[in-house]
C-alpha cells in the first residue's frame, strides 16, 4: 500500500516478508526522538514521580513514496498538561484566495514545509509514557542498552519526555508559539485572518500556514528571504513551483492567466478504500425525484420508514462522510449538498441513506477528477444565496451559498471559493423568511472574506448578494414592509444592517439563474450536467 494511509503496526512488525523492514523503521524513529532531537529519554519506572499520569507508545505506519515510515506518538490522550492546547492553520479559502491573488496581481507562487516541526520545541514539564516490549526492535534494545531499564519479566520500559512528540496535547500549540515568534523577529507578522501572513514593512510577500506547510505568494527574492529566517530554527522543503499545498495540486497556466486546483486520483483512492466498484454512470450525486407542478402547498421530504443500520453499515456511512466531505469542500462543490444532507441524517441513520451515499459515491466515480479553475480577475467577491423551503425533515429548510471572486463585469464566471449548504436551525414560517435567512448565512461568509481581501491589497466595493425571492431583497434593502416577522426581528437583520452600512448589496435575480440553487436540493441528471462546469 503505498497511499500514505496509516497501517497497523502490530501486524506489520510479524511480517515475515516486510517485518524486518518495518522493525528497521521503527528503530530510526527511536534514534530520532531520542539521540537527534532528545526529545524523550529512557528511565527506570522508579524515576516516575508519584501521582503522574503515564500515557502509552503509539506508533503509526506508513508507506510513503515507497518508503516505510513510523512515527512515534503519545496516545491515548492521557495527561495530566491543562494549559492551551489549541493550534490554528489557515483555511481553504484562504489558500484559494493567496492563488487568485497571485493570477490575478501577476505574482510568483511557491511552498514549503518544515521537516518534524514539534519536535523542535521544550516541553515546559515532562510528560511521561509506557513503550511496550514488543514495539521496541531488537536493534534499538541493543543500541540503548535497555536491559538496565527493564527487569526481566517485564512487558513495557517507562520514558521520560522532555521535547515536543505528535500526540501530545500541547505539542501543537507549542510548536505553533515557537514558529510565531520566528516569523514575527525576521518582521512576519498574523494579519486578522488566521494563519495569513504579509511583512510588516509592507514587503511583496504574503503566505498561509497550515501546521508546518507554507503557500507563499511574493515578487523578487522575498521568498527567499523568508526561506533564510526559517532555516535558522528549523530543516526546510521548499517547492519553488508550489505544485502542492496540503493535498491539493496546484497548476498555473503558462501564461499565468489562470491556476487550476485538483486532488487527482483521490476519489479513486476513496472508492477502493472503501470497497466501490463503479457499475453504472451516474450524472446526479443523489436520485432526483419529480416533483408533483401545480401544487400550492409545499411539497415536504417523504418519511424515511426503511431499517436502521447495524454497527458495521453505520461505520461505513461514517467513512463516507468523513472521506468525501473533505473532497467536496476542497474542490468538487457539486457533491457538498448531497454529502451535507447524508450527514444531516447520521444520528438515525437508515438503509435509504446508506443507499444514497451508495449513489452519491457512484457519482463521484462518474466524475472522479474535479478540478477548480480560477481565471484573472479584478478579485471582487460576489455571492448568489439561494434556500429551499420545507425541504427537510422536522420542518426544517436548506440553505446554500456560491461564492466566488469575479470583475465589475457581472456575467464574468469564476469557480467558487466558497460553498454553502446547510439547515437553517430555525422552522421558517415562509419561503422569503428562509430566502431572508440565506442571504444572512451568506453575509455571514462573504463578510470575513472582504476583510482577507483587503488584507491582501484588494479594497472591495459593497459586495453583491444576489437572491431569487423578491420579498427578501426587499427587506434586506427596507423597500418591503413586513407585519409577521419576528424570526426575522431577531436573528437576520444583521444582514439589512450591514447593506445600510455599505458593505452588501442585495439584487435580485430570477431563480433559472440562481447559481447557489444547486446545492439546496437534488435534481435531475441533464441540470446537473449543465451546472457541473459552474463548480
Amino acid at each position: 500500500d503505498d497511499s500514505g494511509q496509516p497501517l497497523k503496526h502490530r501486524r506489520l512488525r510479524n511480517d515475515p516478508v516486510v517485518g524486518p523492514l518495518w522493525q528497521h523503521a521503527a528503530h530510526l524513529e527511536f534514534i530520532k526522538l531520542v539521540e537527534q532531537h532528545k526529545n524523550m529519554h529512557f528511565i527506570n519506572k522508579s524515576q516516575i514521580p508519584h501521582g503522574r499520569t503515564v500515557s502509552y507508545y503509539n506508533p503509526q505506519c506508513k508507506i510513503k513514496n515507497g518508503l516505510y515510515r513510523v512515527r512515534g506518538t503519545v496516545g491515548g490522550n492521557i495527561t495530566d498538561f491543562t494549559g492551551e492546547r489549541s493550534a490554528y492553520t489557515a483555511d481553504q479559502t484562504t489558500f484559494k484566495i493567496l492563488t487568485q491573488h497571485c493570477v490575478s496581481a501577476g505574482w510568483k507562487f511557491s511552498t514549503a514545509d518544515i521537516s518534524d516541526m514539534y519536535l523542535h520545541t521544550v516541553l515546559d514539564e515532562p510528560e511521561y509514557m509506557w513503550i511496550s516490549k514488543s514495539d521496541i526492535p531488537d536493534e534499538t534494545w541493543q543500541h540503548f542498552d535497555l536491559d538496565r531499564y527493564c527487569a526481566p519479566g517485564e512487558a513495557r520500559i517507562a520514558v521520560e519526555i522532555t521535547g515536543g512528540i505528535y500526540g501530545l496535547p500541547q505539542a501543537g500549540n507549542l510548536a505553533q508559539r515557537k514558529l510565531i515568534a520566528l516569523l514575527a523577529r525576521h518582521g512576519y507578522v498574523q494579519t486578522n485572518t488566521t494563519c495569513l501572513f504579509k511583512h510588516k514593512d509592507g514587503k511583496p510577500i504574503l503566505f498561509t500556514l497550515t501546521v508546518d506547510d507554507f503557500a507563499i505568494a511574493y515578487l523578487g527574492d522575498e521568498d527567499e528571504k523568508l526561506y533564510a529566517a526559517l532555516r535558522t530554527e528549523y530543516p526546510l522543503k521548499v517547492d519553488p513551483l508550489g505544485k502542492k499545498y496540503c493535498g491539493i495540486t496546484v497548476q498555473f497556466s503558462a501564461d499565468r492567466s489562470y491556476v487550476d486546483l485538483s486532488m487527482p486520483g483521490y476519489v479513486q483512492h476513496a472508492l477502493r478504500q472503501l470497497n466501490v466498484t463503479v457499475t453504472r454512470p451516474e450524472h446526479s450525486p443523489e436520485r432526483y425525484m419529480p416533483k408533483t407542478y401545480g401544487s400550492k402547498q409545499p411539497q415536504k421530504p417523504t418519511e424515511d420508514t426503511s431499517p436502521s443500520l447495524n454497527e458495521a453499515e453505520v461505520k461505513r456511512l461514517q467513512s463516507i462522510v468523513g472521506i468525501f466531505l473533505w473532497y467536496a469542500r476542497s474542490i468538487d462543490g457539486t457533491m457538498l449538498g448531497t454529502v451535507n444532507r447524508i450527514a444531516s441524517r447520521q444520528a438515525n441513520p437508515t438503509k435509504n441513506v446508506l443507499a444514497m451515499a451508495e449513489h452519491m459515491m457512484q457519482y463521484a466515480g462518474t466524475y472522479p477528477d474535479a478540478t477548480l479553475r480560477y481565471r484573472k480577475s479584478d478579485m471582487i467577491l460576489r455571492a448568489d444565496s439561494d434556500a429551499s423551503y420545507l425541504s427537510e425533515a422536522n420542518a426544517r429548510s436548506r440553505a446554500a451559498a456560491y461564492i466566488f471572486l469575479g470583475n465589475r463585469d457581472p456575467t464574468f464566471h469564476n469557480h467558487p471559493i466558497e460553498c454553502m449548504s446547510s439547515i437553517i436551525t430555525t422552522v421558517v414560517t415562509a419561503a422569503s423568511e428562509a430566502e431572508y435567512a440565506s442571504t444572512f448565512l451568506t453575509g455571514c461568509i462573504a463578510y470575513p472574506l472582504r476583510q482577507t481581501l483587503e488584507e491582501m491589497g484588494w479594497p472591495q466595493p459593497p459586495t453583491n448578494i444576489t437572491t431569487d425571492n423578491k420579498t427578501a431583497c426587499g427587506i434586506a434593502n427596507r423597500t418591503t414592509k413586513m407585519k409577521r416577522s419576528k424570526a426575522m426581528d431577531m436573528r437576520w437583520h444583521w444582514i439589512r444592517d450591514k447593506v445600510d452600512q455599505g458593505e452588501f448589496t442585495v439584487h435580485w435575480r430570477a431563480g433559472k439563474h440562481s447559481v447557489a440553487d444547486f446545492l439546496t436540493k437534488a435534481h435531475p441528471s441533464s441540470h446537473c450536467r449543465e451546472q457541473r462546469y459552474l463548480y
